[in-house]
């Protein structure tokens, strides 16, 4: 009778163990979830930055492009051949 209860109580404990760890890898673990929203940063940047700085509607406009014109040419550095990714990274700090 001890043997059968002390078998019962091993078996219990394994199952409690067994459903606590769930060590499956999913297929969305690694993802970013990120990448699904469309987020504007230019937006997101002049609207952090007209806060910060009370800008009015002409200094807006300037940090608009200023954003604008870096973004793009940060965007031409990145996808050129021609730089290593050393010469990139120092090209864009």
């Amino acid at each position: 009778m001890k043997k059968i209860i002390f078998l019962v109580l091993i078996s219990f404990s394994f199952l409690n163990t067994n459903a606590q760890v769930d060590r499956r890898v999913g297929a969305g673990q690694y993802k970013n979830g990120n990448q699904n929203k469309n987020v504007n940063l230019v937006e997101t940047s002049v609207e952090s930055l007209k806060e910060k700085l009370n800008l009015d509607g002409f200094q807006e406009a300037i940090v608009r492009n200023l954003i604008k014109e870096n973004q793009a040419k940060s965007k031409e550095i990145i996808e050129a051949v021609s730089y290593s990714d050393l010469e990139k990274r120092n090209l864009l700090t």
